[in-house]
Parts: C-alpha cells; structure tokens; sequence
C-alpha cells in the first residue's frame, strides 16, 4: 500500500456533500434490495448457486458506484482497517438496512408465497427462530457455522480487493460470488447462511419475525468480521486513514488523525477552502484554466481510485493518479492560490458562460 498525501485525502474524503457519495448511497439500497429478493425466490435445490451468482452479478454493477460492499460487515471492516471513513461506513449500513426492509417489501408485492418462503427460511436465513433451524442444530453450532462463512466470504472481499487487487483484476467480484456459492452450499442447510446482519432487518421489519436466535447469528458474523479484518491487517498495511499511517504522513496532531479517520474530513490547513467538495474542487479549477486561456483546452487527464468505494472499480491503490504536460499545474494544489481567489472575480461566477466556452468539465475530467 502506498502512504497517503494531502492530495490523496483532499480528493478521497471531501465528498460526502457531493453527488457521487449520493450516488453509491442509492446503489447500496438498490443492490442489497435486489440481493434481499433475489436471494428467497430462488429454486430450493439452486438456492446457494443462484445466491453467489447473484452476488457476483451486484458486485460488478455497483463496484465502480459504491464499492461493491452490500453487507454492512464489509463497511465497518475497511471503516476499521482505515480504508473508509467510520461517518461513510454508518450511513452505507443505514442505506444497507433500509435495502434490506425495501427487498422484503418487493417480496411480499410480488411472490404469492412471500411468507413461506422469508419466515420458514426455504432458499434463505428466514426468520431467526428455532422453526428455521434443523431440531438438533445447537447454539454453538449456529454460531461456529456463521463465524467461518462470513471469515470466508469477507476474507474474499478484502484480500481481493485490499491487499493484493492486482492478483484479482476484474474477477474480485467472481471471487466473492463463488465464495458466497461456498458457504451456502456447505452451512446454508444449518443456518440458512446469512452471513449478513441487514438481511435480518427486512423480514424482522416486514413479516414480524421473532427473532430469538438473532444473537447468535449476530455473534457469529461479529466474530467472523474480527478474524477476516485480523487476517487483512496482519498481512496488509493499514489504510491511509488510520491514524498510524495518517498522522506521521500528513504530520497530524493526535486528535486531527482521529477526526480524520472518523468523519474522513482533513484539517483546515491541508484544504484550499472550507467548503469545496470534490466535484467542486475539479470544476473550479478546470474552469478557471478555461477562463484564463480563453478557449477550450487540452485538460490534464486524471485516473483517480476512491479508497474502498472503488474497490471493484480501479482498486488499485487509494492514491489520485496524474498525468499531464510538465507546463501544466498536475494538481489543484500545485496550482497557484491566487488562481483560487479568482473564483471570487464577478466574470467566474457566470458558471453557464464557462460551460458554453469550455464544455463540462466533468465529461472532460472523466473521459
């Protein structure tokens, strides 16, 4: 992994406010909402092949919106090993949650069998209560089995797409689908293999299930997440967030490492205002070049990796990449600060002129 700079933290953790976060929001609520139907409708005897395929399949829509994770295990994990910061993890679980209660909704409207199928657990974890468990399956058992299938399918999400990306490529989210395929087929006639905790929510929210093996599956899958981040971050380095990287790479106080671990906003100092967000950062600057030459220009082109919100995306590395003409500014905080005081000039504020003059600089910057 490779140490984070100002420019890494001035791009990756200023865009909460911005469309793009917004954007990966919807995608996580949508996709875990697929995953929650798709997941109990199967055919019995197909259930664990169609549950990995169907997780392989979402991974590769989302993973260049959101990151692929749909499971709030997976955000709170690169949340904890300083990949993600923890204020972007709590509101992925809560789009996660609410994908959750959303996939049972579109369940009950369309399966004439909804109920059967969510609270007896026929393709699915089901409801969490001794009628969905085999009789002599035990407490132990549910818990010992939750543990290593959510180790196993979360160690595939985060060796794949943390430690060594490359070795995976594009095949990260096939990677987890057959892992997902795995424990299913192996566990899923014990404890329905969750390996989920927002899968929980739906049915509980929707078919008031009585979940009185909740804290067991709950357990089990807590336990499973803390060996599989254990494992990554024995042999990965710690994210650019964490306050062992951040602050002797960015020479951070204490508690400025830990504001930015935990809300992924840098200090004041190593930002160029107070209120410009990622997109915002990218217009102004593409629009002030623009302005000053006085025609459209050939755009410094960027390839920029968010830190796990790419993770099946670029998931190369957490840095922002440049590659430009040596006369040209390569970053926005290489280019002059008097260049950012023009934003103020009365002519700059006409943001529809510099749209006319220069095309958008966002169809530009990602082309």
């Amino acid at each position: 992994m490779t140490a984070p700079n100002k420019q890494c933290i001035l791009f990756n953790y200023k865009a909460i406010k911005s469309r793009t976060f917004g954007l990966s929001l919807a995608v996580e609520l949508f996709c875990v909402a697929f995953f929650q139907l798709a997941t109990h409708t199967a055919p019995e005897d197909f259930a664990p092949v169609l549950q990995g395929l169907t997780l392989a399949a979402l991974v590769f829509i989302s993973g260049h919106a959101s990151g692929g994770h749909l499971n709030p295990l997976i955000s709170l994990s690169t949340a904890a090993l300083g990949y993600h910061p923890w204020l972007h993890a709590m509101m992925y679980c809560t789009m996660q949650c609410l994908g959750s209660i959303l996939g049972a909704l579109f369940a009950q409207a369309l399966m004439p069998n909804s109920e059967r199928f969510f609270l007896a657990g026929v393709t699915g974890p089901g409801c969490l209560d001794r009628s969905t468990v085999p009789a002599d399956v035990t407490n132990s058992m549910i818990i010992g089995w939750e543990c290593l299938m959510t180790s196993m399918l979360m160690s595939s999400f985060l060796m794949c797409g943390l430690d060594t990306p490359s070795a995976c490529g594009s095949f990260a989210p096939v990677v987890a689908g057959l892992a997902m395929a795995a424990c299913a087929g192996s566990g899923g006639q014990y404890t329905g293999a969750s390996l989920n905790p927002a899968r929980i929510v739906g049915p509980t929210v929707i078919f008031g299930c009585k979940e009185e093996l909740a804290p067991q599956y709950l357990l089990g899958q807590l336990l499973g997440a803390i060996l599989s981040t254990g494992l990554v971050a024995a042999i990965a380095r710690p994210g650019p967030l964490n306050p062992c990287v951040s602050r002797p790479a960015l020479k951070l106080k204490d508690w400025e490492a830990w504001r930015l671990w935990l809300t992924g906003y840098p200090p004041s100092r190593l930002r160029i205002t107070s209120t410009e967000t990622v997109e915002t950062i990218q217009d102004y600057y593409l629009q002030i070049i623009c302005y000053l030459e006085g025609k459209p220009l050939e755009v410094v082109r960027r390839r920029t990796s968010l830190d796990l919100e790419m993770l099946f995306g670029e998931g190369i590395s957490t840095m922002v990449r440049t590659t430009s003409q040596k006369s040209e500014p390569n970053t926005v905080a290489e280019a002059p600060r008097e260049v950012a005081l023009m934003l103020q000039h009365p002519e700059i504020t006409q943001r529809e002129q510099l749209m006319e003059t220069c095309g958008s600089p966002m169809k530009i910057f990602r082309s």
